[in-house]
């Protein structure tokens, strides 16, 4: 029988660092509304980025027909692994995935709907996708 000691350590990955700053909000609704719509038609800042919503097994058993699948993100400089590094992938239904890759330079997002994604890489990539 395996002791508790058995297992093997982990790598520590360091936190990734905040890709932007945002403003605080205008106590004014009126004021709050025009700045969410305004980045909910440009798609950026803290009110135009879209969250993926979960897989829900409820909405699959009420006729949701809609075929999920999954993408795996892998990268390495060489044969080092980029961990920590963040990412953006932008999914078949316009959705934007976020996160940042473990500590051997993998992710994997998973329940999204099938078609052709895009993946950004903030640090990497100078420009983001615009409404086209």
């Amino acid at each position: 029988m395996a002791s508790c000691k058995s297992g093997k350590p982990g790598t520590i990955v360091s936190p990734a660092e905040p890709l932007e700053a945002a403003e605080a909000d205008n106590t004014d609704p009126v004021e709050v509304n025009k700045l969410k719509v305004f980045q909910r038609e440009l798609k950026e800042g803290k009110y135009g980025k879209q969250l993926i919503n979960t897989f829900k097994p409820e909405e699959a058993k009420k006729g949701k027909t809609e075929e999920l699948t999954w993408i795996d993100l892998k990268m390495k400089d060489g044969d080092k692994p980029n961990a920590g590094e963040p990412f953006e992938v932008k999914l078949p239904n316009g959705e934007i995935a976020t996160g940042t890759l473990d500590e051997k330079g993998e992710a994997t997002v998973r329940n999204i709907p099938k078609g052709k994604c895009e993946v950004f890489w903030p640090r990497l990539h100078e420009k983001k996708w615009k409404k086209s």
